[in-house]
Order: C-alpha cells, then structure tokens, then sequence
C-alpha cells in the first residue's frame, strides 16, 4: 500500500531508474510533463508519468499537476507538505518535513518522496519564495542534473515560503480594472504585463481572455 509499493518491478537503485525517475521529476518542478516526445527514447520514465496520472492521481489527463483527492496513495503526504508550508504562513526550512516523510507512516523513498516533492512544487511554483542562507535560490536551476536522492537532500537544506494565492489574484484583478480605465505611464504599463505574463501561466486564474486582451491593450 502507498508509495511503499510502487515500481517493484524495477532495482531501484539502478541507474536508468533514478535517471528516467530525474528526468520526470525535472519536468514536474516546471509542470511541463506535458511536453510532446520527452519520452520517446524513455520508456520507464513513460511509464512513471503513466504511474503519478492513474495510482497517484496527481496528474490530469492532459499531464498537468493537480492536488491528489482523498483516496490517492499519496494524499497524506501531500497533506504534510501543505501543512508544513501553509499559504500565507512563515518561511521553514524544508529539513523536517522531509525526514517525516523518508520515515513511517509515510514510507517514502528518495525515488518516490523527489516525484512527491517536485510535483508540489511545480504545482505552487509561482508562489513559493525559495532562500538558502538568506538568499533567494531558483530550484529548477539548482536542482538540475541532480540524481533523486541529490535533489531531496537539497531541498532539505532549503527553506520555503507559500505568497497567499489570493493576493497574486487581487492584484490582478486591479490591474485588469485599472487598464479599464487607463492611461498607464511606460513603468506601470511594463509591471502590469510582467504581472499579466506570470499570471497567465498559473493554473488557477479563471479570467485568461480577459488578461490577454488586457495586456493586448497596454502594448498598443
């Protein structure tokens, strides 16, 4: 049962499964598994995106993260990881968390707790503010080439904080109508369309039509 299970049919500490494993736990930090023909020449790491859309149900049909329901195999430790880095809450380092999850009753192994991570922050990319030391750090360029177990370490030594979504979307919604309304001077006009760009690649803007001709209309 759970992740404790998952993958049996392969050595786990073999090469070309912590390799297939880190190529899908690079696309997950981006939430780009969507990618056509990333797996053409990889048929484990087929077959583990295949794995996290039916057992884990961590992606919809067209490979895009989504939060596990209930019944997922995977949804309490998901659970932990939204209660350890709660929206709007302070910044932690990741250590803890991490060590619950490597250890019962989660009983995640480097292979599976990188899929796990990597999923939840590609999910909350746009909201999380990732620091080392004090310094803000960009997971996907740190985090590139390292085997599984590399890049569960790492991130253990990060420290992680959640924005609150709803601000990011007030914020929107302002600019929205504020250029109703117009004019905008050059500087307001180029931070209202960096803002408008991020917020179009977000999964949880319902207005994407409205931002488009929003921005359409700042680049007149």
């Amino acid at each position: 049962d759970g992740p404790k299970r998952w993958f049996t049919q392969y050595k786990l500490s073999s090469t070309k499964f912590r390799n297939s494993t880190a190529r899908v736990y690079g696309y997950l930090l981006t939430n780009t598994l969507d990618t056509p023909d990333i797996f053409s020449q990889d048929n484990v790491g087929k077959e583990i995106a295949q794995l996290l859309k039916s057992d884990w149900s961590i992606l919809t049909s067209e490979l895009k993260i989504k939060k596990p329901q209930p019944h997922s195999k995977v949804s309490e430790g998901w659970d932990l990881l939204e209660q350890s880095f709660p929206a709007g809450g302070i910044s932690r380092v990741a250590t803890d968390a991490l060590r619950q999850l490597l250890n019962v009753p989660y009983g995640y192994d480097y292979n599976t707790l990188s899929l796990l991570l990597a999923a939840w922050l590609g999910y909350y990319r746009h909201d999380l503010i990732v620091s080392r030391n004090g310094q803000l750090q960009s997971i996907k360029l740190i985090a590139k080439d390292l085997k599984p177990r590399e890049f569960v370490e790492l991130v253990s030594t990060l420290s992680l904080k959640r924005a609150n979504p709803d601000v990011v979307r007030n914020r929107v919604h302002d600019l929205i109508r504020k250029v109703d309304r117009g004019p905008f001077s050059k500087e307001e006009a180029l931070e209202a369309l960096q803002v408008f760009s991020e917020a179009n690649d977000r999964d949880d803007i319902d207005q994407k039509p409205v931002l488009t001709a929003a921005a359409s209309k700042l680049q007149q």
